[in-house]
């Protein structure tokens, strides 16, 4: 204890019984500061903290996963009625998306300190979230299958009927066994050193309940392969999800080899993550790949109903531009040259319209640097007083004129069709340009679309002339 061979030093003494201990503070200088500690070497307690770290980033996938899974089933109900949605079959759909809930929900537990209770819930929530997905997609396989087969059947909706009861009565037998299990059942924390680090996880013990959950979840993973192969056989592409199925049936069983073989080697707090991981991924792309065609599907009908209330709002209002307009065009058309000299010999005023090839535009324009117009309709016009031009946009509501000078320029690409005029390159320069370009009308861009490009070149055409007629 000093130093010297065959040289002890007592540092303290205990009473006759060893009941108590009290140290001898005037032998110790020289040769502790601190008296060895009493009892076994403090640990840390190593966990995943949902506050830091990597357990930041599992808290965040569990919520947008929690998320995507509850809007997903969302859009389903409120779409309920459409095609799409009835071949996916709503209430197997819905068992699916709770599933997934379910199973992020379970990642949950493995973030904070060890507890028991955390350690049946994540292990239970998990078991349950699973056989709750996969055995939704069975038995809508089978559904599928029976409907679709070469029999015909006779009642669907009675076969519907059996089918979804037997789905729901083989994931109330996983609950029951899980249920049993969490009341019933045991396991020991396993400790994992890491330096002065220990990290403890869940060993489940022997149970009759948890091997029978296992063993169904098995089961019900298995039956997907024989549904594969019979799926194949229904041509409908709306109803066949055979090839989603044998992804996910492929990345479940990839993720279930690698986590075994990196349960027996790996740190189990690495273990854990990668779990929670590969849990996310998996249910994730499950959601992907069973919902994906569904959800374009809503889409695209969403956008073409939109596109179709868009294009209806527009031949309305042409409509209503071209009823305005009738009774001026019966004068307009007949003489498209006014001529003024009558009532002032040295005044002039040339009207022409351009409706030789559509009779009316669609177009949205942009003044200075104000923003784009809405598209709108009107007749389009040329105008010549003395030596000045403008083209304008005549409806039943309003006229919008734009002044044509050498700097205006025409440009036609494609089925577009652009007007625009710039400020002269002297003024561009100029301080007071910035303001002077935000409220100027004067500077302008025309854009105006049409069916074809070959109308958007005839249309050109037809404006070079009336521009050079007007000249």
């Amino acid at each position: 204890m000093t130093g010297n061979e065959y040289e002890c030093v007592p540092f303290g003494h205990t009473d006759v019984y060893m009941t108590a201990f009290s140290a001898d503070r005037n032998t110790t200088s020289g040769f502790w500061r601190e008296f060895p500690g009493d009892g076994a070497e403090k640990r840390i307690i190593a966990f995943l903290s949902a506050a830091k770290g990597v357990g930041t980033v599992i808290t965040v996938l569990i919520i947008l996963g929690i998320i995507f899974a509850l809007f997903l089933s969302f859009i389903l109900w409120r779409s309920k009625d459409h095609p799409a949605v009835k071949a996916l079959s709503l209430p197997e759909a819905t068992i699916s998306l709770m599933g997934a809930v379910v199973s992020y929900a379970s990642l949950l537990f493995y973030l904070g300190e060890f507890n028991k209770l955390f350690c049946k819930l994540r292990i239970s929530m998990f078991l349950l979230g699973f056989s709750m997905i996969m055995s939704a997609m069975v038995f809508r396989s089978a559904l599928m299958i029976l409907m679709f087969g070469k029999k015909r059947v006779r009642k669907p909706a009675l076969l519907a009927r059996r089918i979804r009861a037997a789905n729901a009565i083989t994931i109330a037998v996983e609950f029951i066994f899980l249920a049993g299990w969490i009341s019933k059942g045991t396991f020991k924390p396993f400790e994992n050193k890491s330096a002065n680090q220990v990290y403890l996880s869940c060993i489940a013990l022997p149970s009759v309940y948890l091997s029978a959950a296992y063993y169904l979840c098995i089961g019900i993973l298995l039956m997907l392969v024989p549904c594969i192969a019979l799926l194949t056989r229904v041509r409908w592409e709306k109803y066949n999800q055979s090839t989603p199925m044998a992804i996910m049936f492929l990345f479940t069983v990839f993720g279930f080899v690698v986590l075994r073989e990196d349960a027996a080697t790996s740190y189990l707090f690495l273990h854990d993550v990668k779990f929670c991981f590969l849990t996310w991924t998996n249910v994730t792309l499950c959601l992907v790949l069973l919902f994906k065609s569904s959800i374009s599907e809503l889409y695209r009908d969403a956008y073409s109903r939109r596109s179709c209330s868009v294009a209806s709002l527009v031949r309305s209002r042409i409509s209503a531009v071209k009823d305005a307009s009738m009774v001026r065009s019966k004068i307009g058309n007949a003489v498209q040259s006014v001529d003024l000299a009558i009532l002032a010999p040295t005044i002039t005023y040339h009207r022409k319209l351009l409706c030789n090839t559509v009779d009316h535009c669609i177009y949205k324009i942009r003044t200075g640097r104000n923003s784009w117009s809405n598209w709108c309709a009107g007749q389009a016009e040329m105008h010549r007083f003395r030596s000045r031009e403008w083209f304008s946009f005549n409806s039943a509501k309003n006229a919008a004129c734009f002044y044509i000078d050498a700097a205006s320029q025409v440009t036609c690409v494609a089925n577009i069709f652009t007007i625009s005029r710039l400020p002269p390159p002297s003024l561009e320069s100029s301080p007071n340009m910035g303001r002077r370009r935000l409220y100027d009308s004067t500077v302008y861009s025309i854009v105006m679309e049409f069916e074809s490009s070959a109308s958007a070149k005839a249309f050109c055409d037809e404006c070079k002339r009336a521009f050079s007629a007007s000249v």
